[in-house]
């Protein structure tokens, strides 16, 4: 397996938000959750959504920022500054959020503090 070197976005006061991961990477995951059947419907950044735009945005954003603390480490489906689900195991989280009729949520892990190193890139 190959090393990933964390990268982390930060919101305007450089406190992190969500991981940031190269695009092979993130392919290559990709292509292993299509070959398990998980991956139905993962749209890679180079393809554009066929859902609809994401202006609920800077509303999730907030949301990440507000409540980080509350879901360190889980993984969080949020659709503007509704939680849809959240929880440890990914794929729950996800499959949640699609039984609530969300196709395109925004869908991240909340990363813990200690993890980041001075102005939260590694």
């Amino acid at each position: 397996m190959s090393a990933i070197r964390k990268q982390f976005l930060v919101d305007e006061n450089q406190k992190p938000i969500a991981v940031l991961i190269p695009i092979d990477e993130f392919q290559r995951i990709e292509a292993a959750l299509e070959k398990s059947g998980f991956g139905e419907g993962v749209v890679s950044p180079q393809q554009p959504s066929s859902g609809p735009k994401r202006d609920t945005w800077k509303d999730e954003q907030r949301w990440l920022k507000e409540h980080r603390a509350e879901f360190t480490g889980q993984w969080v489906a949020l659709l503007g500054d509704k939680l849809l689900a959240h929880g440890m195991d990914a794929k729950e989280v996800f499959e949640s959020a699609q039984r609530q009729g969300v196709e395109n949520p925004l869908f991240t892990r909340i990363e813990p503090f200690e993890e980041f190193q001075f102005g939260g890139w590694i």
